[in-house]
């Protein structure tokens, strides 16, 4: 995930930017700040300083109205808690117990740096992506962009040409390629913003509860309770907020995906025979189905269709005639991987 909670010595899942690392941070911090302030601070806001709850006649409200919004509200919160420790506390110590063993699950490989590129800077290290190549399951050279944080940059380890250890693994259908290094270590900064939130909405919840029944419950127990008081609605939002986050998350969107084919495919060379524009267009970026035709070793012709978005000025990249590398799976030839065309 883009906000990963440790680093690797020299390990991915850093998310690439083009500026300082401790830029990025700052911007990260403002948004849960930002997002916080939405979420909380601004439904507080409305609801006491607007001042509407004055006006409420909470007498007519039954008392079995009153309970269930009461728990409505404290399961909405227990649920908050649950999958905010799930996918920030705990599933951070899986991220990094997972890490620490991979050197003994995955496959080892030497690889080649045949690109170097200098990310940014941090009181850790320096943030560097690799273009690096290495010979894959399937005896097949092959390519793969790989960041992480070097925290001993003056040593030179990772220049171009050099040598560089690989990890190599089938993980669920996911292709993992990391470098290997000798250890992980938590990033503080990250790992202590998600404590102290997690530490602000436990006591949120029950100050906030004891303080609106103390102004507002008119000598009628809970009956001010409703779904848009902020002790149901704020955890409401933040509950999907966290349902989003967690389907993200399974879905891996936060992290650059590693085609399996970078593991088990052959190299080809293909030929695009037909292309045209889908009519979709993303950022300027016109959706292109290309159609290509190569051969396999076994001598055998196939051809095969996939979809890309292609800036205009690689449009001519993919014109008819033009021959592109692609990892073909040989158990299935027609599952294709173009590599060059999803960088």
């Amino acid at each position: 995930m883009m906000d990963t909670t440790f680093n690797k010595t020299t390990q991915s899942n850093v998310a690439m930017q083009n500026k300082p690392i401790h830029t990025f941070r700052i911007l990260l911090y403002f948004i849960v700040l930002f997002n916080l302030f939405m979420t909380v601070g601004l439904p507080l806001l409305i609801h006491y300083l607007g001042e509407m709850w004055k006006f409420e006649n909470v007498l007519d409200r039954s008392a079995e109205m009153a309970f269930f919004w009461l728990g409505i509200g404290c399961l909405l919160w227990a649920s908050v808690y649950l999958l905010y420790y799930r996918i920030f506390i705990s599933g951070d110590k899986r991220k990094k117990k997972f890490l620490e063993n991979l050197a003994d699950e995955a496959k080892k490989v030497n690889g080649k740096i045949v690109a170097y590129h200098a990310v940014g800077t941090s009181e850790s290290g320096e943030l560097v992506s690799l273009n690096v190549e290495f010979t894959n399951f399937a005896g097949s050279l092959v390519q793969s962009t790989i960041s992480f944080l070097d925290s001993q940059p003056e040593k030179n380890r990772y220049t171009l040409g050099a040598d560089i250890p690989l990890l190599l693994l089938d993980k669920n259908g996911k292709a993992i390629i990391e470098v290997e290094a000798k250890g992980v270590v938590w990033n503080k900064g990250l790992r202590t913003m998600h404590y102290l939130v997690f530490l602000f909405l436990l006591v949120f919840a029950p100050i906030l509860l004891y303080y609106s029944h103390e102004i507002e419950n008119q000598g009628a127990g809970w009956r001010y309770l409703s779904f848009s008081h902020p002790f149901v609605l704020i955890p409401f939002i933040l509950l999907i907020e966290l349902i989003i986050i967690r389907i993200f998350t399974l879905k891996d969107i936060f992290s650059p995906k590693n085609n399996l084919l970078l593991l088990y495919g052959k190299t080809a060379n293909a030929v695009i025979i037909h292309r045209n524009e889908t009519g979709m267009t993303v950022n300027d970026r016109p959706e292109i189905k290309i159609t290509v035709q190569y051969e396999t070793y076994e001598g055998k012709s196939h051809t095969a269709s996939f979809s890309r978005l292609i800036s205009i000025l690689d449009v001519h990249k993919v014109d008819v005639g033009v021959t592109i590398p692609i990892l073909y799976d040989p158990k299935n030839p027609t599952t294709i991987y173009t590599p060059k065309l999803n960088e």
